[in-house]
């Protein structure tokens, strides 16, 4: 990450204000700057990621029962399922 911030260009705000086209330009082609006042960061002006479609959910009904077959049992709890298999103990 130091690597990018140190080779990032750099931009005031007089160049901002008086070369906004061109600085619009330049990010929307993919150039991250550094906008600086004086020797202080002010901000990091990064190209705007594309949201990308949510994944649908995936079927935890049909997970459980390709894993457990016709033994899967969905009204008995996991606990109960486990004092099952411990016995009186």
């Amino acid at each position: 990450m130091s690597d990018i911030l140190s080779t990032m260009k750099s931009i005031n705000t007089r160049e901002l204000q008086k070369h906004t086209k061109e600085v619009r330009e330049r990010i929307v082609a993919g150039e991250s700057l550094r906008w600086v006042m004086g020797e202080d960061t002010v901000a990091y002006i990064t190209p705007a990621r594309e949201a990308k479609a949510p994944e649908p959910w995936p079927d935890l009904m049909a997970r459980l029962k390709n894993i457990y077959g016709d033994d899967y049992r969905p009204e008995i709890t996991g606990q109960e399922i486990i004092d099952e298999g411990r016995g009186d103990y």
